[in-house]
């Protein structure tokens, strides 16, 4: 609160009633209170109320000049000096709404008093404050509503549906949960916090087998392709074998097997499909990725190439005893030994 050097604190009504007939204010207590006067007293006990208000401040009791301050607008309410400097000793409290109440009063009483033109000039600055901190708030609780939103997407029902359910519709539900879970906060689109990121990746696979089980191509490509962007910048070829990066290769390999067998020609690509799984096959070897490289180059018209990759598929499929996909591995070599491309049913 400042004090001015030669505020004059006007104050209404006559004394209280029963308070005596001496000195409300003894000389003692106005000259602690320097340059504060009290002129065309309508009352010495509010005399008395807003000086121990402003001996009270300066003494940096704030809640004590309050209670005096208060006492003292009950006898003179309309004393815009009083309505100042007690909005000055509110707006120290940090109690903005409060002060903004008493500088109106201030800036209303006494439009052409100091106190009352300083009132409304710091109206006009508390009014933006008490709106920024309203919107700070309402932004706040948004926030905080938000947060529980999206943490309960990261249910058990969800990651079920989307790792573990074989239907279509039901697993793109829970991907799509996930995802919006795993999106959630992230400061940079591509580059999101490494927590966050593997589990966005993985929902991303997992959703782009969803979305091409459902035949719906453009999307699972952007998919398949989203994940490549997430994971490709942060994984060196010394990780390839280990499962930090099983997402960015499943994408890899689930792109170029789209590109090499999609149905529809729109989403073709041989170049594509060889380019995309002979980095699947570098970063794994595996049967199933030796499959694709094996579409990819029938699709490129390169069938001899697809023959000897599909029969080394084939051969490991037998070293490693995994007869699951024999058969399936063994119609498409037939296929190419004819010179026909695999296409996906």
């Amino acid at each position: 609160m400042r004090l001015l050097p030669d505020t004059v604190l006007a104050v209404g009504l006559a004394a209280l009633v029963g308070l005596g007939s001496g000195p409300l204010v003894s000389a003692g207590e106005r000259q602690s209170v320097t340059n504060i006067q009290i002129a065309d007293a309508k009352s010495e006990a509010a005399d008395r109320f807003f000086l121990k208000a402003v001996k009270l401040y300066r003494a940096g009791d704030l809640a004590g000049a309050v209670e005096q301050f208060e006492l003292g607008l009950s006898i003179d309410p309309d004393n815009p000096v009083a309505h100042y400097h007690f909005a000055e000793t509110l707006k120290d409290m940090k109690r903005n709404a409060d002060a903004l109440a008493h500088y109106e009063k201030a800036a209303r009483l006494g439009p052409d008093t100091t106190e009352g033109i300083m009132a409304a000039a710091v109206m006009r600055n508390l009014e933006k404050g008490i709106r920024d901190q309203a919107a700070a708030k309402q932004q706040r609780a948004e926030e905080e509503r938000k947060s529980k939103e999206i943490g309960a997407l990261l249910s058990t029902e969800n990651i079920d549906r989307c790792y573990k359910n074989k239907h279509p519709k039901t697993r793109l539900q829970g991907c799509d949960a996930l995802v919006r879970y795993y999106s959630y906060s992230s400061k940079d689109e591509l580059y999101p916090e490494p927590t966050r990121m593997f589990g966005l990746a993985g929902a991303l696979v997992s959703r782009a087998s969803a979305y091409k089980s459902n035949r719906e191509w453009a999307t699972a490509i952007r998919d398949y392709e989203q994940v490549i962007e997430l994971r490709k910048p942060v994984i060196s070829r010394s990780q390839f074998q280990t499962n930090n990066a099983t997402s960015l290769v499943n994408a890899t390999n689930g792109l170029a097997w789209l590109h090499a067998t999609c149905p529809d020609e729109r989403y073709r690509s041989g170049t594509d499909a060889v380019r995309l799984a002979e980095v699947a096959v570098s970063m794994r070897p595996w049967p199933n990725h030796r499959d694709t490289l094996a579409a990819a180059y029938a699709e490129a018209g390169r069938f001899e190439d697809a023959i000897r990759e599909q029969e080394a598929a084939i051969g490991m499929l037998n070293e490693k005893g995994k007869q699951l996909y024999l058969k399936r591995f063994q119609a498409r070599l037939a296929l190419y030994r004819q010179h026909i491309p695999y296409r996906e049913p």
